[in-house]
């Protein structure tokens, strides 16, 4: 990421990790998976499809929101990330997140707008 005119200097910033081969729990990543969003809650991950969880399911999970609203000041196509019932935070539509995941409950999202579309990934980490 950088920018040119957020701050008072211009900035870059960037980060990376290393993942294993399949030998290491890559068993249990999902692939990606573009959707579109029905209204109210999506389970895209299920806890109980996990046998192992907390901090014995060493996970990451990749989310981004299509919605092309980008410009508008009032996320109306955001999406909630939800854990169980909690939500956790919103993307607004172009933003993406890769978040930890303990398979401790389901994970969901739910769209402001019917049809949102998302892209998601579980990358398992043993």
């Amino acid at each position: 990421m950088s920018s040119q005119d957020l701050t008072s200097s211009s900035f870059s910033l960037s980060g990376s990790f290393n993942i294993t081969d399949g030998t290491n729990g890559h068993d249990l990543t999902t692939g990606l998976t573009r959707e579109k969003l029905a209204s109210g809650d999506n389970t895209i991950l299920t806890a109980s499809d996990y046998t192992a969880t907390g901090e014995s399911q060493l996970a990451y999970v990749f989310i981004k929101n299509f919605s092309s609203n980008v410009t508008s000041t009032v996320f109306t196509d955001a999406v909630a990330i939800k854990v169980g019932t909690a939500i956790l935070g919103y993307l607004a539509g172009g933003q993406s997140i890769i978040l930890p995941y303990s398979a401790d409950n389901d994970l969901k999202l739910a769209a402001d707008t019917a049809d949102t579309v998302v892209e998601y990934q579980l990358v398992h980490l043993k």
